[in-house]
């Protein structure tokens, strides 16, 4: 899950000045609402490293978890984001959803991991998640980006940061890389007259 949903959650956060412009063709709406698509990005990014442990979770019959996970994060985001919207407009906002978001990804993660999947939480953020996210991070070109391209070179340039992101992360990651290894392994089986 990591190795898909990172590269293209990061890509689109450190792009998203860059894809609103592209997407709005308006240069202020894309400078006004970059930070906040940035900082909801990484929001869903935490949303969805989250999915596997809930419907783990469900398998197992375990529900109160998820259930005084969200309650406390509806008790505590509420008021947080009415406070950080009135005080700092839509960034403040985004940011209050993300600093909620941040220690209950967390908190699920190790109370899930000492129930269902004892031992596996170091591995999972070591071996799996932070490497991820680490080289999804480096391989984002946004810092050697040209100063002046037109649109379509925009969009070339992105999709071209996307895939070698992408690339990077699937051959980074062991797991991935059996699994892809297998996958063609399979389709030649398939093809091949017996």
């Amino acid at each position: 899950m990591a190795a898909l949903v990172i590269p293209v959650g990061v890509l689109i956060a450190i792009f998203s000045r860059d894809l609103l412009e592209l997407w709005t063709r308006n240069n202020d709406v894309a400078e006004r609402a970059a930070l906040i698509v940035t900082l909801l990005v990484a929001v869903r990014i935490i949303g969805a490293l989250n999915t596997l442990p809930y419907t783990l979770q469900f398998a197992h019959g375990w529900f109160s978890l998820v259930l005084r996970s969200n309650i406390a994060a509806i008790v505590l985001l509420l008021p947080l984001l009415y406070f950080f919207a009135l005080r700092w407009g839509g960034v403040g906002a985004a940011s209050g959803y993300l600093l909620i978001a941040v220690p209950f990804c967390g908190l699920i993660a190790w109370r899930m991991h000492r129930r269902l999947l004892q031992g596996e939480l170091v591995r999972w953020v070591l071996n799996d998640t932070l490497p991820t996210l680490l080289l999804a991070l480096a391989m984002v070109w946004k810092w050697a980006q040209p100063a002046a391209l037109s649109r379509l070179s925009l969009f070339l340039w992105i999709a071209l940061a996307g895939v070698s992101t992408f690339g990077v992360v699937v051959f980074a990651n062991p797991a991935l890389r059996a699994q892809l290894r297998e996958f063609v392994n399979r389709l030649r089986t398939v093809g091949d007259p017996a």
